[in-house]
């Protein structure tokens, strides 16, 4: 599916199975996301900036250059997801599910709050010891 570049002001997107849709640049003013499948999709450029989404799948998605700030993701999983760039200040990813981060992944998360969980994770993914 193809909304490169599309206005999707107030679009609502529940139970639906987006593996592999392209978004690059899409105006999402008021879009909301629940239960869907977002697997390796192309959400480059978009701002989800203060938008709640809901058991989105965003594994392997292309997130770059993204507006995440102060975005809630509940549920969320960011697996392997291509993070350049992104911005997550002042989101909320206590219920995601981040996979593995690496230390460049961890720059585009400045400003995120987390779960003492998930920060004790990220410690070992970095080769650290948590005792």
């Amino acid at each position: 599916m193809e909304f490169a570049g599309a206005s999707l002001a107030e679009a609502s997107f529940t139970s639906t199975r987006l593996t592999g849709a392209v978004f690059a640049k899409a105006r999402m003013r008021d879009t909301r996301f629940a239960d869907c499948h977002l697997v390796a999709a192309d959400l480059r450029g978009v701002s989800l900036f203060k938008q709640t989404l809901r058991h989105v799948d965003l594994s392997e998605a292309n997130l770059s250059g993204a507006d995440l700030r102060e975005a809630v993701l509940e549920g969320c999983r960011l697996r392997d997801a291509r993070l350049l760039d992104a911005r997550f200040a002042g989101a909320d990813l206590r219920r995601a599910d981040l996979g593995v981060l690496t230390p460049h992944s961890c720059g585009a998360l400045r400003g995120a709050v987390i779960s003492s969980a998930q920060a004790a994770e990220l410690v070992r993914g970095l080769g650290l010891q948590v005792v």
